[in-house]
């Protein structure tokens, strides 16, 4: 039994665009972490977070969020507080996402 050479050209046309739609994938995922580890990453973060607090009813204010971005976070000089005043203040942490060793 033969295929139709239509039925094979369109075959062939998905398979190219299913690896250009993966290709697509990995470049964009590959330019956001690539993003996250700038300085203007970094802010934008930082500013996210304060944010998503905020609307918590949480004020927050973060000295600097440094990176290698999204793996390591580096928290530098944060406070935490609400109505009823600070409740949490910390100079310096650090949180690691990943494999463990």
């Amino acid at each position: 039994m033969t295929v139709p050479p239509s039925l094979r050209r369109a075959v062939r046309l998905l398979g190219w665009s299913l690896c250009g739609l993966l290709a697509l994938l990995l470049l964009v995922a590959g330019g956001s972490l690539l993003f996250l580890r700038t300085p203007l990453g970094e802010r934008i973060v930082a500013e996210q977070a304060v944010s998503a607090l905020r609307g918590a009813g949480i004020e927050a204010s973060l000295g600097a969020l440094e990176g290698p971005l999204p793996f390591t976070l580096r928290l530098r000089d944060v406070r935490l507080s609400d109505a009823d005043g600070v409740w949490l203040d910390v100079s310096e942490a650090t949180l690691r996402v990943g494999v463990l060793p």
